[in-house]
Formats: structure tokens, sequence, C-alpha cells
């Protein structure tokens, strides 16, 4: 009922969670993943649709489980402390999104044994428009994950394997992946030991591979051509990096390219969301768009949002 109805996130927890694994997502190019059930293997348990995000989250509850006392502000969630910062690490703050800090602070948990994975997502070399979703055990795996994909991911696929894995994880996804992620956890009590702490994107909006196919045909650039895209990245706000399979590169800014042609293909889902900050993670990370920032920083700053102690105590062991 949820993805008839169009208010499907395309995040991958039920898929990830069905004790059957009758629930199947196939990227599809124009329109990112489409959900099917296999009914021989459904056996009506229900679980899908507890833990779905796309039609029903409780906030309150699930912050009072999962983050414990803070700050309640109804524009940003519950917090602990906020603070804009950055990496000191010059190449990843140049190559990140913005500050780099949510690399920054998984290879810190990685390194100090907090954590032994975590789940990120490039581009998939293979098809350079798919988002690839995998578990993440290394600083260079964790590094070439860096910055935003501007398409569908189903982050949230992976949980299948951090609950096959003995290993502890951090999780980096989008408002919705952690809304997933948070009503699995109360299903699953593997899952709440599996994922040790999560981290938020800001999020505004998401569009379907076929804004990225538009904007691409726009700048007379062809699919085929491609063997590497990276939204952001070369400074701040940076811009979109083509990598073509001849060897040669294009580049468009941010503010070029990121416009009312690519926004016109915004997902159904997303006008219905409540929740651009990451509400129910640990921590959540987003571009300082502020006035002491926007004209006088290229090289890139977040804005923190820590929510959890859990998440003060990753943010401080860094300073």
């Amino acid at each position: 009922r949820v993805y008839n109805a169009g208010l499907c996130t395309q995040c991958g927890t039920c898929a990830a969670l069905c004790p059957n694994s009758a629930i199947q997502m196939e990227w599809d190019g124009s329109s990112g993943y489409v959900l099917s059930v296999d009914e021989d293997l459904c056996h009506d348990c229900g679980l899908c649709y507890k833990i779905c995000p796309g039609h029903e989250v409780d906030f309150k509850q699930l912050s009072d489980r999962f983050l414990g006392n803070g700050t309640d502000n109804w524009r940003i969630g519950r917090y602990i402390s906020i603070h804009a910062g950055n990496t000191i690490q010059e190449k990843l703050r140049w190559e990140a999104a913005s500050g780099g800090i949510v690399t920054a602070l998984l290879i810190a948990a990685l390194k100090k044994g907090e954590i032994d994975g975590a789940v990120v997502t490039s581009m998939n070399p293979e098809s350079p428009l798919e988002p690839l979703t995998f578990l993440a055990t290394t600083e260079e795996e964790i590094f070439e994950a860096r910055g935003s994909k501007y398409c569908p991911v189903a982050a949230n696929l992976s949980l299948r394997d951090v609950l096959d894995s003995k290993r502890r994880y951090a999780l980096v996804g989008l408002p919705c992946h952690i809304q997933g992620l948070r009503k699995a956890q109360t299903k699953n009590r593997r899952l709440r030991e599996k994922v040790t702490f999560s981290i938020s994107i800001f999020c505004g909006l998401n569009m379907s591979p076929a804004g990225t196919q538009v904007m691409l045909h726009k700048y007379g650039i062809s699919v085929e051509d491609i063997s590497q895209i990276r939204y952001r990245g070369a400074g701040w706000p940076g811009g979109l990096q083509v990598e073509f399979r001849d060897g040669q590169t294009h580049f468009e800014p941010y503010r070029g390219y990121f416009d009312n042609h690519f926004m016109a293909y915004e997902m159904h889902r997303c006008n219905l969301c409540t929740d651009s900050f990451g509400e129910l993670a640990d921590i959540s990370c987003g571009d300082a768009w502020l006035p002491e920032f926007i004209n006088t920083d290229d090289q890139g700053t977040s804005v923190v949002v820590v929510r959890s102690q859990r998440g003060e105590e990753l943010l401080s062991s860094l300073s």
C-alpha cells in the first residue's frame, strides 16, 4: 500500500529486514528503485509496514528511546549541542561536499575501534548513475564514499549484510534512512547492537535518476560515455565532476547545474517530508549555508548537530 500510494522513500529497510526475503528492489535508470513482493514468500507478518518510514514516524517516541535527554526544537529536533567546523585534513575538506566532518568522524571511530566499518554509499563503477551502498571497513573505502549523491539511495538494504556480520557498524544516510533504521531497531535487538551509531546528512529534497540524465543532456554529455560522476567536491560549494571513459573530465559549478530543471525531478515522497535535519540520528551534518560562511568560505564548513551522548563523545574525541 505504501509503495502504490507513492509514499515509499526507497530507503530499503523493508527489503533488508523481511524475514523471508520476499521484497525485492531493482534499480531503474529513470525512477530509482522499483519494489516488488513475491506473494509466495510473503507470510503477511506485517514487519515491513511496522518499520517503514514512508507512512508514519513518531519522532518523540523514537527520540526518547534512542537519543535520551536534550533540548527539543521544533525546527531541528532534539539536540545536545550545535557546532560549525571542518576537518583539518585539507585534501578531504576540498573533495568533500562541505567540511568533511562526516568522513572524518567515521575514520576517527574506525581508528579508535568504536566501529569495525560503516554503511556508506559511492557510485557504481559499472553503472555510473547508480548508487552503490556497501560496508566500508578501511579508511580508503570510507574516503572513496565522500560527498553527496543526488539520486535515490537504498542505503538500508545493507542492513541485511550488517545483521549477517559479527562486526559493529555506523550508518550514514539521509533522514529517511535514519527513520527506517530507528523503526527497525525497535523490532530487532541485534540491529541495535550492530549499528552502534548513525550520522544523517541534511536533506531538502532528492531527485530521480531522470533528473541527472536531463542535467547531463543540457551539457551535451552522454551517459554511455561516463565512467564516474561526483555531484559535489573541488572546494565549496564545489560542483559536478564527470570523468569520461576516454580519460577526459568535465566540471560544472554547483550553483549552475543545481537549477530548476534538475529540481523538477524531485521525488514525490520528498514533498511530504518534515525532517530536513535528520532528527533521529546521533549526529546530523550539512552545508553551512549561513551569512558568516556563504560569501567567504570556498573550502567548506559543516554544521554539526549532536543529538545523543554517544554522538557527543565521538565528536569530542576529534578535538
